[in-house]
C-alpha cells in the first residue's frame, strides 16, 4: 500500500527563490526598470502626460504574461520580445 501513495516532493520556499530568471525574464526586469526611472525623472519634472505614458507601458508588459494565465494561451518567446522592443521605440 505504502509503494502504491508515491508522494510527491514538494518545493520549500527557499527552492522556489533559487530558480533562475529565464531570458525574457530579465528583459522584461531591465525594461521596466528602465520604464520607472523615466517615470520617476518625469514625476520630479512635473510631466505629467509623460507620467501617464509610462505607467500605460508598464502595462503593457504585464499583458503577454496575463493573456497566458488567463486564457490559457502560450505566447512564443520571440514575439515578446518583438513586442517589448517595439515598446522602446
Amino acid at each position: 500500500n505504502a509503494a502504491l501513495c508515491k508522494e510527491t516532493p514538494m518545493k520549500t520556499k527557499r527552492e522556489n527563490r533559487e530558480r533562475k530568471l529565464t531570458r525574457n525574464e530579465k528583459l522584461y526586469l531591465v525594461l521596466a526598470g528602465l520604464v520607472v526611472l523615466v517615470m520617476a525623472r518625469q514625476i520630479w519634472l512635473g510631466s505629467w502626460s509623460n507620467v501617464l505614458t509610462c505607467l500605460l507601458t508598464l502595462l503593457l508588459f504585464l499583458l503577454p504574461s496575463f493573456a497566458e494565465r488567463r486564457l490559457h494561451i502560450e505566447i512564443p518567446d520571440l514575439l515578446e520580445k518583438a513586442a517589448a522592443a517595439l515598446k522602446i521605440e
